[in-house]
């Protein structure tokens, strides 16, 4: 096995549903490989900066560039979808990011300490992962679903309805992880688990729109 993760931009400037639609699907195929999503950024010299500025679909400044999708419809999509997963792929603590953590840190007891190392910890590893792919792919459907569907009225609707399921979903895999990584510890002995250290890396400019900036701007 080689162990790996992913970022999935699954929005860019030219996404469509149809484009959603498949990547939801691959996020679910893939799921034992821990993963998060989010938009394609705009950077300065970059020639997708130039192409956006030419098109009339970028504002801000090189601190932030923001832009609009291909489509209304998208948009929306890409609204709801920093709405209700905003906590999970990019706040404090953000698990998509944690549980890719956790995953290292079984590959790392299983290379360094074999003789120490049970399988058992490699499969729920993949099972967590599972679990979260899966709960983020039923998530972006119901919200592809909604968006064709139902109108643009009955968003904060969905937001409120969708958004508990989605952190007790986070909570139950969090703690399962901290468990696996509690007897990695004391397997190991030494050390800290990047599980409990967390994500401490990102800067601003590798975060999406937050759920603030998303409702400010909502017409």
């Amino acid at each position: 096995d080689l162990y790996t993760c992913f970022n999935m931009l699954i929005f860019d400037p030219d996404t469509d549903l149809e484009s959603l639609d498949a990547n939801t699907r691959f996020i679910r195929w893939a799921g034992e490989f821990p993963s998060n999503f989010g938009r394609v950024e705009l950077y300065a010299g970059t020639p997708l900066l130039s192409r956006m500025l030419q098109e009339g679909r970028c504002r801000g400044d090189y601190m932030q560039w923001d832009y609009s999708l291909a489509s209304p419809e998208v948009e929306r999509v890409f609204n709801l979808s920093m709405q209700c997963f905003h906590a999970r792929n990019f706040g404090d603590g953000a698990l998509a990011n944690r549980i890719m953590a956790t995953r290292f840190d079984v590959e790392v007891c299983q290379h360094f300490h074999p003789d120490r190392f049970r399988e058992e910890w490699m499969q729920r590893g993949k099972d967590l992962s599972r679990r979260l792919a899966s709960d983020t792919a039923d998530g972006l459907e119901e919200i592809l679903q909604h968006v064709r569907s139902q109108p643009q009225s009955e968003d904060a609707e969905l937001v409120a309805r969708l958004t508990p399921g989605l952190r007790q979903t986070e909570e139950q895999v969090f703690e399962a992880a901290r468990q696996l990584a509690s007897e990695l510890l004391s397997a190991v002995g030494q050390g800290r688990p990047l599980t409990v250290l967390g994500d401490r890396v990102a800067t601003p400019l590798q975060n999406q729109r937050g759920p603030s900036f998303v409702e400010a701007n909502l017409v």
